[in-house]
């Protein structure tokens, strides 16, 4: 319908305009975000810069990306994740926007309102993610080990919630409902978790090592 095609072209240029001057736009933000609300110490313009960077690739891999979809449940986007976990290494306001932009690539790219529900409730995953990363060592191996599958439990947890709430109030219509949720949900999004987080570690301690960015967490001894 021409309602349709207008409200898709405004949604492309709304996304082109968020990818353009997302780093100019999260100066600012970013900065206050961080002093403000996880009372943390202010951080550079640099580390601004490349998180606003790295939100909108955020954004542009979710939309672009293939989806495998196995229903109205569950799907599955390679390492969608990646980024939330790398920005969980830059600092906690970059790790919340991040994942917020997540959820503006799933909605670019057409997703349900079930899909858009389990991608939002990424924030309380990476918000406890963050708070653990202040009390763990991840550069140890067990206690890395112990922050990814925490994080994949809470991550999985979250998101079988946001399925659950959609059929509680009627969004949608479950089938094949309890393998779906507890088969592909739960386990998918623990076993999907897991992956991204340990890719987005390694790939991480290659980029401290280049000293683009600093990651506070990967920069704690090991002893």
């Amino acid at each position: 319908s021409r309602f349709e095609t207008h409200f898709l072209r405004a949604r492309d240029k709304l996304a082109f305009f968020l990818l353009a001057f997302s780093p100019f736009l999260c100066f600012n933000y970013i900065s206050i975000f961080q002093e403000g609300v996880f009372m943390s110490k202010k951080i550079s313009a640099k580390t601004i810069a490349i998180s606003g960077i790295l939100i909108a690739l955020s954004v542009l891999w979710t939309w672009f990306m293939p989806t495998l979809d196995l229903g109205l449940y569950w799907s599955f986007t390679p390492l969608s994740h990646i980024f939330i976990f790398f920005a969980m290494m830059i600092s906690p306001a970059v790790a919340v926007l991040t994942a917020a932009g997540t959820v503006l690539g799933f909605f670019l790219k057409g997703a349900n309102y079930v899909l858009l529900m389990r991608a939002a409730s990424h924030i309380i995953f990476v918000v406890a993610g963050v708070l653990m990363l202040k009390k763990l060592n991840i550069v140890k191996p067990l206690q890395f080990l112990i922050f990814a599958v925490a994080t994949a439990l809470i991550h999985a947890v979250t998101e079988t919630a946001a399925v659950y709430i959609a059929i509680a109030a009627g969004l949608s219509i479950p089938e094949n409902g309890m393998l779906y949720i507890w088969g592909a949900t739960f386990a998918g999004t623990i076993g999907h978790s897991l992956l991204d987080c340990t890719v987005a570690y390694l790939i991480s301690r290659l980029i401290l090592k280049a000293h683009v960015v600093d990651m506070p967490p990967l920069m704690k001894e090991n002893h």
